[in-house]
C-alpha cells in the first residue's frame, strides 16, 4: 500500500480528520437515541475505540485495491481482495466490539460465543460498508470538482494567453494601416503630411504607452478611438468622414485594453481610401448600469467582406470581463457594415 502526501497531507488531513470526527459523533447521537444518556458514552468509546479498523479498512480499500486492481480493469482481483478484508476487519471489529467494549460497559450486549460464525462476520461486514461508500463517494465527488476547476482554471489561462497574443498581433497591424494611409494622404495633398505625421504620433504615444500596468478605464480607449478616428477625417478630407461621440462619464468600467478599436480599424480597413468615399460613425453611451457602444460603416460602393475575428474576439472578452452580460448584434450588407454591443454592469 502506498498512501502518499497527495492523499492524506498537507490541506486534505484537515478533511480526513474532520470526515471521521463527523462520523464518530453522528453515529454516536444515532446508536444513542432511545437509549438514555447512560448509552451515550458506551457508543462513543465504541466508534473511538473501532475507529483505527474502519480508518485501515476504508483506505486500504480507498487508496490501495481501487488503484492497485479496478482502476487497471482486474476487477476479479478486486472484488476477491474487497472480500478478504470485509472478513478480515468484520472479524476484528466484532472481536473488538463483543470482547472488550460491550464485555466492560454493557455485558447485556455481548453476543454469545457463536458471534464469529461466518454468516455474523458476513453481515456485519457488508453493514460497516456503507462508511466505504460514503468515503468513496465524497471521495469521487471531490476529485471531480477538483477536475472541473482546473479545466475551468485552463481554459482561463488559455484565454487571457489568447487575448494577450491578439494585442501583441494587432498593434503592428494598427501601425501598418497608418502607414498606408500616410502614404495615401501624401499623395493627395502633400502640404497636410507633417500635420498628419504628428497626428499619428501622437496617437501611437498613446497606442504603445504600456507604463501603467494597472487595470485600464474605458476612458482610455474612448481617448484613443476619437484620435484614431480624427486621423482618418484629416488624412482624407472628403473621402473618409468619421463621426465620433461619446456620452457619459465612464468612470465605472474597467476594460481590457484594446477593446473596441480593433472592429473600428477592421471596418475602416474594408474600404478602398483613396477611391471609396465612406462614412465610419462611433458612439459610446454610458446609462444606468448599461455602457452601449456602436459602429456604422458605409460605402458608396460595394464593401468586399474579408475574414473578421475582430468581432468574435470583442464578444469573448466582453464576456469574459462581464461576467456573460453581454449582448452583441452584428448586421451586414452590400454596402454596410452595423456591430452593436450593450454591456450590463
Amino acid at each position: 500500500m502506498v498512501l502518499t502526501r497527495h492523499h492524506i497531507a498537507g490541506h486534505n488531513l484537515w478533511l480526513h480528520a474532520g470526515f471521521w470526527t463527523t462520523w464518530v459523533v453522528f453515529f454516536t447521537l444515532l446508536q444513542s437515541l432511545g437509549q438514555g444518556s447512560s448509552s451515550l458514552l458506551m457508543w462513543l468509546w465504541y466508534y473511538v475505540i473501532t475507529l483505527p479498523v474502519f480508518v485501515i479498512h476504508t483506505y486500504l480499500v480507498a487508496y490501495w485495491l481501487v488503484p492497485a486492481t479496478f482502476l487497471k480493469k482486474r476487477y476479479g482481483w478486486f472484488f476477491a481482495g474487497l472480500f478478504l478484508l470485509l472478513l478480515v476487519f468484520s472479524t476484528l471489529e466484532l472481536v473488538i466490539s463483543n470482547e472488550l467494549i460491550f464485555e466492560w460497559m454493557n455485558p447485556i450486549m455481548a453476543a454469545n460465543n457463536g458471534y464469529l460464525k461466518p454468516a455474523n462476520v458476513i453481515i456485519s461486514g457488508i453493514g460497516n460498508h456503507y462508511i466505504i461508500l460514503v468515503f468513496m463517494s465524497i471521495k469521487v465527488g471531490m476529485a471531480w470538482y477538483r477536475a472541473k476547476a482546473n479545466e475551468e482554471e485552463e481554459k482561463h489561462r488559455n484565454l487571457e494567453t489568447t487575448f494577450e497574443t491578439y494585442n501583441y498581433q494587432f498593434r503592428p497591424r494598427v501601425i501598418y494601416h497608418l502607414m498606408v494611409l500616410l502614404g495615401c494622404a501624401i499623395q493627395k495633398d502633400v502640404k497636410r503630411s507633417s500635420e498628419l505625421i504628428i497626428s499619428v504620433a501622437g496617437f501611437l504615444n498613446e497606442f504603445l504607452n504600456e507604463n501603467n500596468k494597472q487595470e485600464k478605464m474605458i476612458s482610455r480607449e474612448i481617448r484613443q478611438l476619437e484620435m484614431y478616428l480624427n486621423i482618418f477625417s484629416a488624412a482624407l478630407p472628403g473621402k473618409i468622414k468619421t463621426v465620433f461621440t461619446a456620452e457619459g462619464s465612464f468612470t465605472s468600467y474597467p476594460a481590457p485594453e484594446y477593446l473596441f478599436l480593433p472592429v473600428v480599424d477592421h471596418a475602416l480597413s474594408l474600404v478602398k481610401w483613396c477611391n471609396n468615399p465612406c462614412r465610419c460613425s462611433v458612439s459610446i453611451r454610458e446609462e444606468s448600469m448599461c455602457l452601449h457602444f456602436k459602429m456604422f460603416l458605409s460605402s458608396e460602393k460595394k464593401i468586399e467582406q474579408q475574414e473578421n475575428i475582430d468581432s468574435d474576439m470583442l464578444s469573448k472578452r466582453l464576456r469574459e470581463k462581464f461576467s456573460g452580460n453581454v449582448n452583441l448584434t452584428e448586421e451586414k450588407g452590400d454596402t454596410f457594415w452595423k456591430l452593436e454591443a450593450d454591456v450590463f454592469c
